[in-house]
């Protein structure tokens, strides 16, 4: 993931910004798009310009491509009486309402995804690790599972 930077912006011209970055996704997307569809002709003479050097686990398959790709504008409130939001239609802060909360969904289901991703992989591991007919069993097959907990 590239890291953003992040700017204040004067009310009086978020709408001209706000089209210009809708104007300038729909462009990155549309190339993403094309890049997605020649990736598989571009894999294919990697293969040959590599020739033994080609490791085909070196590309992710296509279908996993669409999520290596986004652009991410995120519109966060200010603490402040001098709200930008006050100048704004009521149709352009509901969707900044919006946005905002589809951001916080996806943060909670980020958040739950990561912990039960971490709780699966160390009971997977305790598991595999009492396995018979020869059980390898470390203190680390419970520390891990204590870690998550800390």
């Amino acid at each position: 993931m590239v890291q953003g930077w992040s700017a204040y912006l004067a009310y009086g011209n978020y709408e001209k910004f706000s089209e210009g970055v809708r104007h300038l996704r729909r462009e990155y997307e549309f190339l993403a798009r094309e890049f997605i569809r020649e990736y598989p002709i571009l894999k294919e003479d990697a293969r040959l310009l590599l020739n033994g050097m080609f490791l085909d686990s070196d590309y992710p398959d296509p279908s996993a491509m669409t999520d290596k790709f986004s652009v991410i504008v995120e519109t966060l409130p200010l603490p402040a009486a001098s709200d930008f939001r006050v100048d704004l239609g009521q149709a352009e802060i509901e969707r900044i309402q919006g946005e905002l909360q589809t951001r916080l969904q996806n943060e909670f289901t980020n958040a739950n995804k990561d912990l039960w991703d971490r709780l699966s992989l160390a009971v997977a591991t305790f598991v595999d690790g009492c396995k018979y007919p020869t059980p390898k069993f470390h203190d680390t097959l419970i520390t891990n599972l204590q870690d998550l907990w800390h």
